[in-house]
């Protein structure tokens, strides 16, 4: 079944510069985005569950279909408790960065779960093999699924959601750049793999130092001024569209030019790389 309000959201989408060979980094909070389009359509809302997986799999199909078979789809499938030692499983551990993340994890065969059990994401087109490839530790490393979507100039979505809780391509950011007020962690856990094979396996976090008091911006204007961002309210609902690639370099010059002041900021400390790091990395082998 097809949903006219689908049908609009996607030629929003189309209009707004997402087109045919895209790689998209989806984030989400779609419960307003049910109900509109309940509402538009004309829908009962007595049986959610049932109405909800039907609008997603329309979602989910049609913008495999504004994508194509050359662009791609990945979409956060986070969940932090291996840092606080509990078992990972890479077929059952849920999100808990929303409902879309579980939905596909469980209905959509043609999307898999990229390795790393703190930050995760299910990926479909193109690019998922190459994600699904990464053996990254770090979880913003060099060797990530954040890198592949940078290196082929991907754009991030966010559907009714803010920067600041939802853009964590900038963390990826700062661990390029190495920013001095966050430390490489490691994190150690079971972790059972796609063969159902469990192992304890070490992974890292490029953390911030919590002894800083500290409010991530992230603004808006700042990237909307340098040509990264598109943002519109369409049907009362919020859409962001980020250029990766733009926005990595206007991140990195503000960090390296304006000690990050558009990005961060910080009530007892003030980006300096000549002071060297706030943290020690802290590293379970030298406990």
């Amino acid at each position: 079944m097809t949903y006219k309000f689908i049908e609009d959201f996607i030629h929003e989408l189309s209009e707004l510069g997402v087109k045919k060979g895209d790689a998209l980094l989806i984030h989400s909070d779609l419960f307003a985005f049910v109900v509109a389009a309940c509402k538009e359509d004309h829908i009962s809302l007595k049986d959610l569950k049932s109405v909800q997986d039907k609008l997603f799999e329309d979602l989910v199909l049609q913008l495999e279909d504004l994508v194509g078979q050359e662009g791609s789809i990945a979409i956060p499938v986070f969940n932090w408790d291996f840092c606080s030692g509990v078992g990972f499983n890479i077929k059952t551990t849920p999100s808990q960065v929303g409902a879309f993340g579980n939905w596909i994890r469980d209905n959509r065969k043609e999307f898999r779960r990229t390795a790393h059990p703190i930050y995760s994401f299910m990926v479909w087109g193109k690019l998922s093999e190459q994600m699904l490839a990464c053996n990254n530790t770090e979880s913003f490393g060099l060797d990530s699924p954040f890198a592949i979507l940078h290196k082929a100039c991907g754009k991030y979505l966010g559907l009714n959601v803010t920067l600041p809780h939802s853009y964590t391509f900038v963390h990826y950011v700062g661990c390029c750049l190495q920013v001095p007020y966050r430390y490489k962690k490691e994190f150690k856990a079971p972790y059972t793999d796609l063969e159902g094979n469990t192992t304890d396996k070490i992974y890292s976090m490029y953390v911030r130092d919590l002894s800083l008091n500290y409010n991530l911006l992230v603004k808006n204007d700042f990237y909307e001024k340098c040509g990264a961002l598109k943002q519109i309210k369409w049907k009362r609902q919020s859409i962001l569209l980020m250029d990766l690639a733009m926005s990595y370099k206007a991140t990195c010059d503000d960090f390296l030019h304006n000690q990050g002041r558009n990005i961060v900021t910080f009530d007892n400390y003030t980006v300096d790389y000549s002071k060297g790091k706030t943290h020690e990395d802290h590293l379970l082998d030298k406990e």
